[in-house]
């Protein structure tokens, strides 16, 4: 950092470099915009609604620092876990390749309604991302399948 950034930034060190999808999304008040709605929608959802309904009220506050990191901002969600974490919240969850779609879906209109993404490059590079995520999710979900035993590599953000 030049020292005139915002706290909380994550400029590249190359000025000519496009910014993190962190920055390009406009911090941290826009993605904790868009995790509110998104845990609005998501429990609101006929298919995926119950498995969020497990959620306590600290959903909204784990998907922003997970969600932060991810997209290239400060490292917050690997202090609560990380890659480990997140396995552990999904294990035992059984998710079905119809709740993996739903998920993107509603993911995606989240981003959409907040504005999160309002170019076509960026939105695909978003997409891309959280389909591959929700794989993951899918695999590590599934009754019996035990989560891979650390210690896991530091999260590695997305870039578009």
């Amino acid at each position: 950092m030049t020292g005139t950034e915002a706290p909380g930034t994550a400029r590249p060190a190359d000025p000519a470099a496009p910014p993190s999808m962190y920055d390009r999304v406009g911090g941290e008040p826009a993605l904790r915009k868009f995790a509110a709605e998104f845990h609005r929608a998501v429990q609101a959802d006929p298919l995926l609604g119950r498995m969020f309904s497990y959620s306590g009220p600290d959903h909204v506050e784990h998907l922003v620092l997970f969600f932060t990191e991810m997209f290239g901002g400060p490292p917050v969600y690997t202090p609560l876990g990380g890659t480990a974490a997140m396995q552990r919240a999904h294990t035992g969850l059984a998710v079905t390749e119809e709740q993996r779609q739903r998920f993107v879906e509603v993911m995606l209109t989240a981003a959409d309604r907040t504005g999160l993404c309002t170019d076509a490059g960026f939105r695909s590079a978003f997409e891309a991302h959280l389909v591959k995520g929700s794989f993951f999710a899918v695999r590590f979900s599934q009754r019996g399948s035990q989560p891979p035993q650390g210690p896991f590599p530091p999260i590695q953000p997305w870039s578009w």
